[in-house]
């Protein structure tokens, strides 16, 4: 589970150099 972890932070990290507000949206869908 740590590797998946680990990937989602750099997808995250990515994701939110690129698109800052859809990371928003992500944060606020998985808070649901």
């Amino acid at each position: 589970m740590k590797r998946l972890n680990d990937q989602k932070i750099k997808k995250k990290r990515i994701e939110k150099s690129v698109k800052r507000s859809k990371d928003l949206l992500v944060k606020k869908f998985k808070k649901v």
